[in-house]
């Protein structure tokens, strides 16, 4: 089998898990662009971008990822498949468990991106809510989707979140505060928004957002209310996004062994190998999808989101199966 056909095929079969389902608008066109090397600063840690997910240049305004962006600065993120809403809100005290664990990951393993690579960007159809209250951008800016994950101008985030998110460009850095730690400073503390915390919610450090914590409960002194359909949808995203992560590197680290193995045997036992792999992550999805469905039941909400899910996964799926048995 061709190296480079081998390493196609699996960067293909990795992409399994399901980003933020966004739609984009039926006549655009995808519009090239370079990512910029940036450094992400915010509330005094330095932060990574999630694997997969960079920043950009565009009509001279500078590009970030809006649920990256809204976590940093201590928000909620939770998207309405039915209507296309986006909605960034204030966490509840297990989310904000889950958000200190995230970001504490993501300081953990922030550097600067200090490489270029071709970005194709669709323009996306969403609406954007920040706290309850609908923001559109300026005229001539534009809502775009990268891979599924959508980003808006720096600018932008900073109005519509009320508070500074600046881009320098001498220094190819993006920096912002969030409100929590503009009130820790004013009072005197180093507002380290990035500890470890306690409670039941579990970063996964390289994916693009936190799970909710206790199912997304609110985490009050345990109450038993049902959760939320935005708490639910959020933490299915998360899980999904793990899933993501864990199953691009798995598929990455057999590529690699397959374009260094030194004989056909041992090519034989990674194509193995990564089907197994692949079986797996399906399976894991399907648990997933399984547990999603009964909270959204047991809410008595919608679970048109899961065939939003599922679609998206089947059709990828699909090629990459199809593409791993034309390489053998």
């Amino acid at each position: 089998m061709n190296s480079k056909k081998w390493m196609a095929s699996a960067a293909l079969l990795s992409a399994l898990a399901l980003a933020l389902p966004v739609s984009a608008s039926a006549a655009s066109k995808p519009i090239s662009v370079e990512s910029k090397p940036v450094t992400m600063q915010f509330d005094g840690q330095q932060l990574a971008l999630p694997a997969g997910q960079v920043a950009f240049m565009y009509q001279s305004r500078v590009y970030i990822p809006l649920r990256f962006a809204s976590y940093a600065l201590q928000k909620q993120v939770a998207y309405d498949a039915k209507s296309k809403t986006v909605m960034v809100t204030e966490p509840t005290a297990s989310q904000k468990v889950a958000l200190k664990e995230y970001l504490a990951n993501a300081a953990a393993t922030g550097q600067a991106v200090s490489t270029s690579a071709k970005v194709q960007l669709t323009e996306a159809s969403v609406k954007l809510v920040f706290d309850g209250v609908e923001k559109k951008l300026p005229a001539g800016q534009q809502v775009y989707n990268v891979g599924g994950t959508i980003y808006v101008p720096a600018r932008f985030v900073s109005e519509a979140v009320g508070t500074t998110v600046l881009w320098d460009a001498k220094t190819g850095t993006v920096t912002g505060q969030s409100k929590a730690y503009r009130d820790a400073q004013a009072n005197g503390s180093n507002g380290n928004v990035g500890g470890t915390g306690t409670g039941s919610g579990t970063g996964t450090g390289s994916g693009s957002g936190p799970a909710s914590g206790s199912n997304g409960a609110s985490g009050d002194g345990g109450s038993s209310a049902q959760p939320a359909y935005e708490a639910i949808t959020s933490n299915a995203y998360s899980q999904l996004d793990a899933l993501k992560t864990s199953c691009t590197n798995s598929m990455i680290s057999i590529a690699l062994q397959y374009k260094a193995a030194a004989n056909q045997e041992r090519q034989d036992a990674l194509k193995v190998k990564a089907t197994d792999t692949l079986s797996a992550c399906t399976a894991k999805f399907e648990s997933i999808m399984s547990d999603t469905e009964a909270k959204l039941k047991a809410g008595g909400y919608s679970t048109d989101i899961l065939a939003e899910y599922r679609a998206t996964f089947e059709a990828t799926l699909e090629a990459g199966k199809a593409s791993l048995k034309a390489m053998m």
